[in-house]
């Protein structure tokens, strides 16, 4: 994959503002916390998909095999006429609280600017505002072009389908998030990975209707890879949060909870933003209508869905972000590379 480089004066000087903001903020509110990194983001991201015991895959319902790379994903819009792959080249973090809406899951970017002249003699205020997201198709549309960066947006999502021959099987994912080419920043750990099931298709030949299947009213999983693992500047962040206790090693810890955006809003004073309504805690085991897993860096994952395929093609809906409110996404972890592997089986992970 291409990876940009983006080192500028400009960038620089946008750069030093946002720490010094960030210090600021971070006293101020234990909520929000993605809106003071703007400048975190992923510079190379690659992704794979496998399956095992006779499960195969496919990126558009027509041509199956055992394995999808970054390619087969990037080339689903020359025969799958609906597909809507947002394949970013480029990664910041956003914020979820898994609510799945037609299908998709509402993903928000947030931002926050100071209030310098009210007309009210006051000033300095830090205000907050989150931005609903819309999933696009990158190469479809040729996002990549575009000049603006992050014009492809700000996180992966993309279909797959599955194709089972038995009905009633269990259905195991595995996989890991890590970063590569140097040192680890942390980003890794601020990692999520979340699918919506869709419908099965019990004729997979019949292309047209497999291409055609709905996500609406999935169930949603998401996976926190990593979850026990932080990095020393997160940790601290974390007690500056309060969203950790300081007797807490730094590795072998629980996971963390965190509170994910649900919906959108503007200039929301942060000094008030703590208790309002625009925030989900995600807690371990279930949050809302969606089933929550986190494991360990050092195991492997041996996650069963909640419900297991049916004979025929079953379409999910796969979603790859760093999740701003996540404790180790800040502006020291920006640019690094990270590997998504995910893998589905018929049979559990030993």
């Amino acid at each position: 994959m291409k990876k940009r480089t983006k080192a500028s004066q400009k960038r620089l000087n946008n750069l030093l503002l946002i720490l010094l903001l960030s210090a600021v903020l971070l006293i101020m509110s234990t909520y929000a916390w993605f809106t003071a990194n703007r400048t975190v983001n992923i510079d190379n991201i690659d992704v794979k998909v496998a399956t095992s015991s006779g499960l195969q895959i496919s990126a558009d319902g027509i041509e199956w095999k055992t394995v999808l790379d970054y390619q087969d994903l990037k080339d689903a819009y020359q025969t799958y006429a609906g597909s809507v792959n947002q394949l970013p080249e480029l990664m910041a973090p956003v914020s979820t609280a898994l609510e799945e809406d037609n299908g998709k899951l509402k993903m928000f970017y947030g931002d926050v600017n100071t209030d310098l002249d009210t007309g009210s003699g006051t000033y300095g205020k830090y205000l907050l505002t989150s931005v609903l997201q819309e999933d696009k198709d990158t190469y479809r549309e040729g996002l990549l072009d575009d000049p603006d960066e992050y014009a492809a947006g700000y996180y992966f999502a993309f279909d797959i389908f599955l194709k089972d021959t038995v009905e009633n099987n269990a259905l195991y994912m595995s996989g890991s998030a890590e970063e590569t080419g140097g040192a680890k920043k942390g980003l890794e750990n601020a990692s999520r990975i979340a699918l919506i099931k869709g419908a099965t298709n019990p004729d997979p030949e019949d292309t047209g209707a497999t291409q055609s299947l709905s996500t609406a009213g999935g169930e949603v999983v998401m996976w926190e890879p990593n979850a026990d693992t932080h990095t020393e500047k997160g940790r601290e962040n974390g007690y500056t949060l309060g969203w950790t206790d300081m007797s807490l090693p730094l590795v072998d810890a629980d996971p963390i909870e965190y509170d994910g955006t649900n919906k959108e809003f503007a200039d929301i004073e942060l000094s008030a933003a703590k208790g309002r309504d625009e925030f989900t805690t995600i807690t371990t085991g279930e949050t809302g209508a969606a089933a929550i897993w986190t494991t360990k860096k050092a195991e492997t994952p041996n996650l069963q869905m909640p419900s297991g395929l049916t004979a025929g093609a079953t379409k999910y809906r796969v979603y790859i972000w760093v999740e701003g409110q996540d404790i180790d996404c800040e502006n020291n972890a920006s640019g690094t590379d990270i590997e998504y592997n995910l893998s589905f089986s018929l049979d559990p992970y030993v």
